[in-house]
């Protein structure tokens, strides 16, 4: 558990996505033509743990920032669905 949440790599991926003071444990995946991949289990302030998948398959000229935010803004969008934002 603590592997998952204090790895450096994901940045910008579900962590980025989550709101200030939550725990991310997650594992990127990441495909040299385009995929890229979170899943983990998000721990709001307060509140059951989420767990969460996504994946996404951009085109092998896209940059690692733009597959990033695409990751980050899903689950951004996700949470607000789930009520959290």
């Amino acid at each position: 558990m603590r592997w998952l949440v204090d790895t450096p790599t994901g940045q910008g991926r579900i962590k980025a996505g989550v709101p200030a003071g939550w725990t991310v444990a997650h594992k990127t995946g990441t495909g040299g033509y385009g995929p890229v991949n979170d899943i983990g289990v998000l721990y709001p302030t307060d509140g059951a743990p989420i767990a969460i998948a996504v994946y996404f398959h951009a085109t092998k000229d896209s940059t690692d920032a733009q597959r990033e935010a695409v990751i980050a803004d899903a689950t951004r969008q996700a949470l607000k669905a789930l009520g959290h934002g």
